[in-house]
């Protein structure tokens, strides 16, 4: 819509052009031969003082009646207005065309009411009403773009104020659930719990300073990603086969901050138990499509353990909605008990 109102911009003075030439030619295209005789001096009173009425009383009502009192609906007093204006203009541009061709004949006067005086001042009254209608035609469809411009702005401004918002929730969430996992290695094992923090505050130095835009580059997303599923390694059983296949060499291109991690968060929620499990990462890159998906066993938190609640993958649900255009797809099913999470990238 935004591209819409730069056009109309553009285009509104050629609408203007287009419209003074109509004004200017249609008293010849409408006289049907009934008109005062066209030398110069009548060319000027016939066709170029009308145009100045029509042009002094488009733009007093472009820039002024309209808003005052058609938008306010007060059109009563829009109509007096114009009345009289019109009024006061076919007796200056009679008394115009009288001075201007010294031999016009008495019947095209005005003060002599005869037929030909009564059409020759109808088609003024029409072009009068014409310019009128143009006017508001114009100050309505211009003011419509102006507010569907205004109404994108404030959709995007309110658009990235809750993506914000949701950014900002996603990180006390992960920076809570990695702590947690950290303290269940103080006891068991002091040396992979430092060196889980020095990870942790890496991972936290990304999250305070790197993610002030709502976008980021792809390897600085798998980076982050990468070090989060090595820190997470480190607390899950040997009975627990997790995998990871990111590759070597790809484009980088720009992506939503914060896109795979709830992905990877939940797989190490429920696909972990005290049976043979499995999580399996992986993302694909080709030339027009990126593809990060996620399979794990499925075991499902019990209603009331609350670190499985998901604010996480309900977060990154939310995010994808509120993103313009189709580029993102997110979709999440349960086959054989393997639950399976894809984030596709139109690229």
């Amino acid at each position: 819509m935004l591209n819409k109102f730069k056009y109309w911009k553009k285009s509104e003075a050629i609408l203007h052009v287009f419209i003074w030439v109509i004004f200017f030619t249609f008293p010849f295209l409408i006289s049907g031969g009934e008109r005062e005789p066209m030398k110069l001096n009548s060319i000027v009173g016939v066709a170029l003082l009308p145009l100045i009425l029509y042009a002094i009383i488009f733009y007093f009502n472009y820039y002024l009646l309209i808003d005052r009192y058609w938008f306010s609906k007060r059109f009563a007093t829009f109509t007096l207005i114009n009345l009289v204006f019109f009024v006061a203009g076919i007796f200056i541009i009679d008394a115009g065309r009288s001075a201007l061709i010294v031999d016009r004949l008495p019947h095209f006067s005005l003060t002599s009411f005869s037929n030909k005086a009564i059409w020759n001042y109808s088609r003024i009254l029409i072009s009068y009403v014409l310019t009128i209608g143009a006017s508001v035609s114009i100050k309505m469809t211009k003011n419509w773009f102006a507010f569907e411009d205004q109404k994108k702005q404030l959709e995007n401004e309110q658009l990235k104020s809750e993506l914000n918002g949701l950014k900002y929730q996603l990180q006390p969430h992960f920076f809570f659930n990695t702590l947690n996992n950290i303290y269940s290695l103080v006891d068991a094992s002091p040396e992979q719990s430092k060196e889980a923090l020095h990870q942790l505050s890496k991972m936290m130095r990304y999250l305070l300073y790197e993610t002030e835009g709502e976008t980021t580059t792809l390897s600085k997303e798998l980076n982050f990603t990468r070090s989060y599923i090595e820190l997470m390694k480190m607390r899950v059983p040997k009975h627990v086969k997790v995998s990871c296949d990111f590759p070597e060499h790809y484009k980088d291109v720009e992506i939503l901050h914060l896109l795979f991690i709830s992905l990877v968060e939940n797989a190490f929620k429920h696909g972990i138990s005290s049976q043979e499990s499995f999580i399996e990462i992986r993302c694909e890159i080709s030339e027009t499509q990126l593809t990060f998906s996620v399979r794990n066993s499925n075991y499902p938190k019990e209603e009331l353990d609350r670190s499985g609640s998901g604010i996480g993958m309900g977060n990154l649900k939310k995010r994808i909605e509120l993103q313009p255009g189709k580029n993102y797809q997110f979709r999440t099913y349960v086959e054989n008990k393997v639950h399976h999470a894809i984030i596709e990238v139109q690229l």
